[in-house]
């Protein structure tokens, strides 16, 4: 989790347009993991087409809009070489970062702990998507910066520090009355997350 903040840090700091996908964290076989694809120094973008490779053994569920290009997305029907390109295109301009894509991923039945599974971006032809980004009524001369995600298998999620499974506001609950000081109901062997 560290090192993600800090690679997410790093990229924000360069700012170069990037779209990276988060990570994700699975307990158990068949859990859905949900992984976004994000947008870091937004030059002002109204499309973007560009494609999502996944390892062969996830399952993608479903996915959904993000906030940066909203109501225009439309895919491939077609599942390629496992993974969907995805395209967007809106009247407005946005320069606002975010999320541009939400992907809900099943992780295989028989995955273990700290097995990882890739989902990477691609905007090339030799990947099979031709993308890019649309600024100002032309396809963005600027270059993105593009950062892949792992779904890596654990024996606990980083941050569910109460160990109920979730990370959640009871989480941060717990995590602040510790800071202050006051009782609290964290589970030491889940603490050092």
């Amino acid at each position: 989790k560290q090192e993600e903040d800090k690679n997410t840090q790093v990229y924000e700091n360069t700012k170069l347009p990037t779209v990276m996908v988060s990570n994700g964290y699975a307990v158990h076989g068949s859990d859905v993991v949900t992984v976004y694809v994000q947008l870091l120094n937004n030059p002002g973008i109204a499309g973007a087409n560009f494609g999502i490779r996944y390892d062969s053994r996830l399952v993608l569920k479903s996915f959904a809009d993000g906030t940066v290009i909203s109501g225009s997305l439309t895919s491939d029907s077609n599942e390629v070489n496992f993974g969907y390109n995805f395209v967007w295109a809106s009247p407005n301009y946005n320069a606002e970062s975010g999320n541009l894509l939400e992907l809900k991923f099943i992780v295989p039945a028989d995955a273990k702990k700290g097995e990882s599974f890739e989902v990477s971006i691609v905007y090339d032809i030799e990947n099979g998507a031709s993308g890019g980004f649309q600024q100002e009524g032309k396809k963005a001369a600027q270059c993105y910066i593009t950062r892949d995600g792992r779904i890596t298998m654990v024996d606990r999620l980083p941050g569910d520090v109460n160990n109920d499974g979730v990370v959640d506001l009871l989480d941060a609950i717990e995590i602040g009355q510790f800071l202050v000081g006051k009782k609290s109901e964290i589970d030491e062997k889940y603490a050092n997350v």
